[in-house]
């Protein structure tokens, strides 16, 4: 899942987290957006 909007920051994130085959996960509420990374070693 990868949202376009004004800056690049996410989007990078999502990319190199992509490559690594991390998971990156975004769950969106009426509080904020809560974001997940995960990356194993």
């Amino acid at each position: 899942m990868l949202n376009y909007g004004s800056g690049i920051g996410l989007w990078i994130v999502t990319m190199v987290i992509d490559e690594i085959d991390g998971a990156l996960r975004y769950d969106a509420g009426d509080d904020g957006t809560r974001i997940t990374l995960r990356i194993e070693g």
